[in-house]
């Protein structure tokens, strides 16, 4: 039994709920009107007007998008063995300089992981903001690939592209087919690697 002091509400939903409130009927005939008043038949080629809040309803397509998010870098790999696509994470790390009330950006970026995705990433990716670079002297870390376990998942083709490799191997890259074969020396220069969206 409940103590006296507590009182359980429940409401009682019947034909006449909405009646009680002119408030919530107002809210349902205008967004009726509203949706009546926006829609149109499949077949018609012209949108219909919006009249007065064109200037109110800005929709987020119409932004133009940053070509990249300036506190992480993403880049995309394709495993050498299954072909399957993969993104890598890099993300800048917070600097606290003591008795600072900020933090600095340093032009670094510490991996955070690699991710396996499928080819649908693509086809939702915008490719129209590709070009964007950064050179690999800002990228600290190598991951393994998320797809067959090869060691590492940043080696580049002469396309421009990323992909596994496990060591000193002849491969051939999953995204052109070229035949490729790298060597333990001499790797050590920096280069730029596109970058993806993440």
């Amino acid at each position: 039994m409940l103590p006296s002091e507590t009182m359980i509400w429940q409401p009682e939903f019947t034909d006449k709920t909405l009646s009680r409130k002119p408030g919530a009927v107002q809210f349902i005939q205008w967004i009726t009107a509203s949706v009546t008043a926006h829609s149109r038949s499949v077949g018609e080629d012209s949108q219909p007007p919006l009249k007065q809040t064109d200037y109110i309803v800005k929709l987020a397509k119409d932004d133009t998008a940053r070509a990249y998010d300036e506190n992480c870098v993403v880049l995309t790999g394709r495993c050498s063995k299954t072909r399957r696509p993969y993104l890598i994470k890099y993300e800048r790390p917070p600097a606290r300089v003591s008795g600072l009330a900020f933090d600095l950006n340093l032009n670094s970026f510490n991996i955070a992981g690699c991710y396996p995705v499928d080819e649908d990433y693509f086809s939702w990716t915008d490719m129209a903001v590709a070009g964007a670079q950064i050179n690999t002297s800002e990228l600290h870390g190598v991951p393994g690939c998320p797809h067959c376990g090869n060691s590492s998942a940043f080696a580049m083709c002469t396309c421009g592209k990323l992909l596994c490799i496990d060591g000193p191997d002849d491969v051939n890259c999953p995204w052109c087919g070229k035949g490729l074969s790298f060597q333990s020396e001499g790797g050590n220069s920096d280069f730029n690697v596109s970058r993806g969206r993440g």
